[in-house]
This record gives C-alpha cells, structure tokens and sequence, in this order.
C-alpha cells in the first residue's frame, strides 16, 4: 500500500466509526419537552420534562421514559403517571395520574375510596362524590376497565380507566395539559 491512500484509508475508518457511534447512540431528546401547565392555568408550569429522561411534576422529581408515544413517568416514592399527545397535534396532552386509593371492596367500586387528602364515593345508586364536593352520577364500562364520572355542573364528562385488587381502588385520572403560555 502507498502513502498516498494512507490518508483516504484513515478517514473512511474515522468516519465508519463516528457514524457508528451517532447511530447506536441512544435519543434522549423526548417529544414531550419543555413546560406544560393544566388546561385550567396555562402560565403555571405544572410538567417540566428535560431531556435525558428527567422530569418534574408538581413540584416532584421524575424520571420518564418514552415508548410508543407514551412518556411514562415515574419516582422513588412510587408515584406513576402517563402522558400521551390529544390527537397528535403535539400541543395538548392528556397527563394520566396513577392514584391508589383505599377503602373497603366488599361491594366492588360502592363505597368511599381515599387517597390522602383525594376521595371518591360511589353508591350503588349510580352516584358519586369526589373529595367531599364534586357530585355527579357514573357508569361502568366493565369491558374497558373504565368509568365514566358524569359530573353535576363543574366538569366535563370523564372517562378514567381503573383497576381494583381487594381493597385497593387503582384510577389513572386524565387531566388536560397544554404548552406553557409565558
């Protein structure tokens, strides 16, 4: 081999290992980045999501990871929530609360469910009551693992999918997010 290819044969190796290395290296940088608020206060910041898999929600510390456009956050206290884009319009997510609730299950969901200072009440009526003051009447849709909360005046109808496992009453409650306003 000549010194005169020594040169072109480093540089092709050089460059099959820089483009090796772009290409494995993992994407840290999720969609879901930057300041979101609730729908309900558009200028305070409520979901902070950085890249390289740090969050803040509500004042508490995450790590999320994204799969399937999903980001899916989570902490060392337990805490769990999922935030996927309304329509894919990349403006609007829906932000879904993991909260476990506690109470007796001697009749399914009827009875008082509580989670701190969070509560939901349902009777056998079709009925319920959330944190002592919102009423309304619900349905449940078996099939979805869901139930819808059909609310007297304040809100509008929710559909909030839900687990229950003995007396553990586990509800992923949607909350409406949008891209800070500054």
């Amino acid at each position: 081999m000549s010194f005169k290819k020594l040169p072109a044969l480093v540089c092709t190796i050089l460059m099959m290992f820089v483009l090796l290395a772009a290409c494995s290296k993992e994407n840290s940088e999720s969609s879901y980045k930057g300041n979101w608020s609730y729908s309900y206060e558009p200028k305070k910041a409520a979901l902070l999501v950085k890249n390289g898999g740090k969050a803040k929600l509500d004042g508490k510390k995450f790590t999320y990871t994204e799969k399937d456009g999903i980001l899916r956050l989570e902490n060392k206290a337990g805490d769990l929530a999922f935030a996927k884009f309304k329509n894919d319009d990349k403006r609007h997510i829906f932000l879904f609360k993991h909260t476990i609730y506690t109470g007796a299950n001697n009749n399914g969901l009827i009875g008082k469910w509580t989670s701190g200072k969070w509560s939901f009440e349902f009777s056998a009526e079709g009925t319920f009551l959330e944190d002592g003051y919102f009423p309304g009447y619900y349905s449940v849709d078996e099939g979805n693992s869901s139930i819808v909360l059909i609310y007297n005046d304040q809100f509008e109808n929710t559909i909030v999918p839900y687990e229950l496992e003995g007396n553990k009453l586990i509800l992923d409650y949607p909350w409406e997010m949008v891209k800070m306003i500054n």
